[in-house]
């Protein structure tokens, strides 16, 4: 009889939790949470430096991530659907606003 090749590093099935290509390793798992809260952490940064240097400004972002707006902490006034390539997107429109501490300030109170 003959032995059938082995692939993915040792293991005949892809999906076998010896495999390095196994979306199910905690090693992975815990690098793509990381990159996940990084990116949202950046994303909050990205608004708040919007909210405190930009206000009264009108800002467009162009992204394929939805949840952009939430990540960002603010509304977006319009959500222009277009596509990069295959790749769909949003053109996602703000209204930048000050933050409500430095409104409060501003305003006396």
């Amino acid at each position: 009889a003959q032995e059938e090749p082995q692939a993915y590093g040792g293991s005949r099935n892809p999906y076998d939790a010896r495999s390095p290509h196994d979306a199910r390793n905690p090693r992975d798992a815990r690098r793509a949470q990381q990159a996940h809260d990084a990116h949202e952490a950046a994303m909050r940064a990205f608004g708040i430096a919007l909210k405190r240097g930009f206000a009264g400004w009108r800002v467009h972002v162009l992204s394929n991530d939805p949840a952009l707006p939430r990540q960002l902490g603010m509304k977006e006034r319009r959500r222009t659907p277009l596509f990069n390539g295959a790749l769909e997107c949003r053109l996602f429109g703000f209204e930048i606003f000050a933050p409500r501490e430095m409104a409060a300030t501003a305003d006396g109170g």
